[in-house]
């Protein structure tokens, strides 16, 4: 009989898992990052990572959904801090503060350009 393992645990693990493959993802991209390299950077066992995500692609899911929801809650608070109206509101969360690309890019972008194309 395996070990009872607590819910703080496991989603600790979950956690250390995607901030493991999100540095896998950024040195070597999508499609050339695989489960092995996600499994030694994170140093889990097969069977402990597949315990979390059946494959790369929903490593890589995960990572976009959450880093998705934090970037669109952190849009939100500071469009609704700035924004004089709705209208400015909306045309801050379309075109972001200048209008234009943000300087600071995304290190993940070029594997996000992967896996969506």
């Amino acid at each position: 009989m395996s070990p009872k393992v607590s819910q703080e645990h496991m989603e600790q693990r979950r956690a250390d898992i995607l901030k493991a493959a999100q540095e896998v993802f950024i040195e070597h991209g999508y499609e050339r990052a695989t489960m092995k390299h996600i499994m030694d950077a994170a140093n889990v066992s097969r069977g402990g990572l597949y315990q979390y995500f059946s494959s790369k692609e929903a490593v890589f899911e995960t990572i976009l959904e959450e880093s998705l929801a934090m970037e669109l809650d952190d849009t939100l608070d500071m469009v609704k801090e700035n924004a004089t109206s709705y209208w400015d509101m909306l045309m801050k969360i379309i075109f972001g503060e200048d209008g234009e690309p943000d300087d600071d890019m995304d290190p993940l972008s070029p594997a996000k350009l992967e896996f969506l194309s």
